[in-house]
Formats: structure tokens, sequence, C-alpha cells
């Protein structure tokens, strides 16, 4: 039972660091300019699993910089990428956001039950 800590923790690098490297693919990694590494997604995959500790919150910050459009694009790559959008995720809080505010309207009395489905219907298949 005492290796159990051990297990979930070498368990949670090793998974981590295959999620970087499959993310830093699909972001395009080698195209920014970073500070450490300029191999990519093998790169970051190394960072990570090798030192952990520093290599994770490193490439969880990178992510933030391509994601949000700072990263600088290395010379080579100028002109070729545009920065990667934002995540979905904050159209999905958006979209639930608005639910719950047709859903208040209901309960109101503001919007009917056959409103409040079209309405909500409308939000989801967009």
């Amino acid at each position: 039972m005492a290796e159990l800590p051990y297990v979930v923790t070498v368990t949670m690098v090793i998974l981590t660091a295959i999620w970087a490297g499959f993310d830093a693919h699909k972001i395009e990694l080698k195209k920014y300019k970073t500070p450490g590494i300029e191999y990519g997604a093998y790169g970051a995959l190394a960072i990570v699993l090798g030192l952990w500790i520093i290599g994770f919150p490193w490439y969880l910050s990178m992510r933030g910089k391509i994601k949000r459009g700072e990263a600088q694009l290395r010379d080579k790559y100028k002109g070729e990428v545009k920065p990667v959008p934002v995540a979905e995720e904050t159209d999905y809080g958006n979209i639930l956001s608005q639910v719950e505010k047709l859903a208040e309207m209901k309960s109101k009395g503001i919007l009917t039950e056959e409103e409040f489905q079209l309405q909500k219907s409308r939000l989801l298949s967009s």
C-alpha cells in the first residue's frame, strides 16, 4: 500500500507528458519562439517527462500564450500560420449562460415552455 502514491505520481507524470506531446503537435509548438526548447512535440514530451515540476507549468504557460496569440512565430514561419484560436470552452460557457438566462425568463413567466424550447434548441444547434 505504501507504493500507491508512487504509482499514482509516476502515472500522472507519464500521462501529462504524453498529453503535452500530442497537444504541442496539435498547436504546432515548433512554429513559435519558445525559451528553452526548439523541438516541438518531442521537446515538450521530453521536458515534461524529464523534469515535470518545471516542464509541465512551462508548457501550460507557453500553450496559453499561443492560444491567446501572444507567442511570437519563428522567422521562417512568419506569414505562414495564424495563432491558434482560443479553445471552444469559452463558447460553451457563453451558450450555457444564455440557456440559464432563458430558463430564468421561463421561470418568471416571460417565456412560455414552447418559446424556451425553441430558443434553447437554436442556441444548442449553433
